[in-house]
């Protein structure tokens, strides 16, 4: 599974808060096109634009930065390794009962 990109998280979070490119741009003091560009990925928010636009789309720099997921996937990756080594021994377990 492909991790969303920047800008497809800005435009999936600006969506859900039934926004447009124009509402976002405005209340973060950009261009229109500004926007489009990122939600395309031709283009990236300056650094310092990360945090008024989380407080904007009401999310964490983290999810709007994608790390949640992935950290999450990494989690659930772990957890799959985890209970993968373990069914043998468990299945070796329950024969002796």
């Amino acid at each position: 599974m492909n991790k969303p990109t920047v800008g497809q998280n800005i435009r999936r979070f600006r969506k859900e808060k039934n926004m447009t490119q124009s509402e976002l741009a405005e209340l973060l003091g950009v261009s229109i096109q500004a926007i489009s560009k990122w939600e395309t990925d031709a283009g990236m928010p300056d650094i310092s634009q990360i945090v008024p636009l989380a407080r904007v789309l009401e999310v964490s720099t983290d999810n709007l930065l994608g790390m949640e997921d992935a950290e999450q996937e990494a989690a659930f990756e772990e957890l799959k390794s985890l209970i993968g080594r373990s069914v043998p021994h468990i299945l070796r377990f329950v024969t002796l009962l």
